[in-house]
C-alpha cells in the first residue's frame, strides 16, 4: 500500500495543524472585532475562520487520498488582545507572515522530496502570498487613523465579503 513518506509527513503535519490552529485564531479576532464594535470586521474573520478550516480540510484529503493515516491536531487556545482595528489586523497579519514562512519552508525542502506533495503546497503559497498583500495593504490604510469614526470608515472600505 501506497504511503507517503515519514519526512513529507513530519513537514506536512506543523502546516495541517497551523490552518486548525488559525481557524480558531479567526475566531478569536472576529469576537475582539464584535467586542470593539467592527461588525464588518467580525463577518470578515469569521468567514477567515471558515476558509482555514477548508485548507486543513484539503490537506486531510490530500494525506488520506495519499493512503497515509491523519491524526487530527489539537486546537491551539488564542488569547489576543487589541485596542482598535489596526492592533486586530495586525496580529492577522503576524499570522499570515508566520504560515508564510511556514509554507515556503516546507515547499523549499519538499521541492527535492516529493513532487506531488510539492504542487500540492504550491496551491497554500498562492494563498499565503494573496493574505500577505491584502493584511498589509489594510494595514497601511490603519495606521494613522486616530478614531472610532475614521476605523468605522475604513473597516466598510477594506472588509467587504
Amino acid at each position: 500500500m501506497y504511503k507517503l513518506d515519514e519526512k513529507v509527513m513530519e513537514i506536512l503535519k506543523p502546516l495541517i495543524s497551523i490552518e486548525i490552529a488559525q481557524s480558531s485564531f479567526y475566531v478569536q479576532l472576529a469576537n475582539l472585532c464584535n467586542e470593539k464594535g467592527f461588525l464588518i470586521a467580525e463577518d470578515y474573520f469569521l468567514n477567515e475562520s471558515k476558509e482555514e478550516r477548508e485548507h486543513f480540510l484539503i490537506h486531510y484529503n490530500y494525506v488520506t487520498g495519499q493512503g497515509s493515516y491523519f491524526q487530527t491536531p489539537a486546537i491551539e487556545e488564542f488569547i489576543e488582545e487589541a485596542n482598535n482595528l489596526y492592533d486586530i489586523v495586525e496580529l492577522a497579519l503576524s499570522m499570515e507572515a508566520k504560515v508564510s514562512e511556514m509554507y515556503k519552508s516546507a515547499a523549499s525542502e519538499m521541492a527535492m522530496l516529493d513532487q506531488m506533495t510539492y504542487n500540492h503546497l504550491l496551491q497554500f503559497l498562492k494563498i499565503q502570498q494573496d493574505a500577505m498583500k491584502f493584511y498589509i495593504d489594510a494595514c497601511a490604510t490603519l495606521v494613522d487613523i486616530q478614531d472610532k469614526a475614521g476605523f468605522l470608515v475604513a473597516e466598510k472600505m477594506i472588509f467587504k465579503l
